[in-house]
């Protein structure tokens, strides 16, 4: 029997694959040694490649890598799983849904989203549709050697998934859309972040891949190993309302109509 063991580190992201992956139909251990799978995750940083040449070296198992595919840097992390010796399979998710849309949650309180991807499209994807791809590598065979883009059903510009969130929501919101360093500088005020490496490494990266045009991706990758079509952005929304449902308050509401005299050309439809 195929048993996985997941070690992509302990944060919320880790958390929410677990999650994920136990409603699968997969078998789950907490000991690399007990498993038939091990799944691993990249992670930001120039030290990846290292890192995971490290966490390969103990390991007697099918490597299921979850990749980057919008950072170059993640490529030599790429080549030490391919060079391992060991079975492996590469997972490329296109962009989370999770962790592309869920930064809205507080803006949209505002009436606004802010980005910098201008009118560049992007095939996003659930996280739960890419666990049902690891699922399916896990509880199944001939994977060895093989790399698979995964895609939601379409690929989206911002101001088309704003939209799409307003209507669910029903509230007329405002994509903004910003120069990088302008932008840089906001998130810096106000997410957060104390260093731009980790504002680069965790958020500018891929908002710069997308606007490059990088993630204008769309697969038949999850229909076509799990039978199943992928979530769409809407679908997405619809699930996870109650993020986006909460009522503004009269700060916020005065905020939006700072926000707006600022940036007010700088909105995208």
């Amino acid at each position: 029997m195929a048993r996985l063991f997941v070690t992509t580190g302990n944060d919320q992201f880790t958390q929410a694959l677990v999650t994920s992956l136990s409603e699968c139909d997969v078998e789950l251990v907490d000991e690399a040694g007990a498993a038939t799978h091990v799944l691993l995750g990249a992670r930001p940083g120039s030290g990846m490649a290292a890192a995971v040449t490290d966490a390969l070296a103990p390991l007697d198992a099918h490597i299921v890598y979850l990749a980057n595919a919008l950072e170059e840097q993640d490529g030599p992390a790429v080549e030490v799983v391919r060079q391992s010796g060991l079975p492996w399979t590469i997972v490329y998710p296109n962009a989370f849904m999770e962790y592309s849309f869920g930064p809205f949650a507080p803006q949209i309180l505002m009436g606004v989203a802010f980005g910098m991807s201008e009118r560049s499209r992007v095939g996003f994807v659930a996280l739960d549709d890419v666990a049902r791809v690891v699922a399916h590598i896990v509880e199944g065979s001939g994977h060895e050697g093989q790399e698979y883009i995964c895609t939601g059903p379409q690929a989206l510009d911002m101001p088309g998934v704003v939209a799409l969130l307003a209507d669910v929501v029903g509230r007329n919101l405002d994509y903004i859309d910003l120069p990088e360093n302008e932008l840089a500088d906001l998130m810096m005020q106000h997410a957060g972040i104390d260093s731009r490496e980790d504002l680069d490494n965790m958020v500018l990266g891929h908002l710069r891949a997308w606007r490059d045009g990088h993630a204008d991706v769309v697969t038949d990758t999850v229909a076509e190993l799990t039978g199943q079509e992928p979530m769409s952005a809407r679908e997405w929304f619809e699930r996870n309302l109650s993020q986006f449902s909460g009522k503004p308050s009269l700060m916020q509401k005065a905020a939006h109509k700072m926000i707006k005299a600022r940036y007010g050309g700088r909105v995208l439809a």
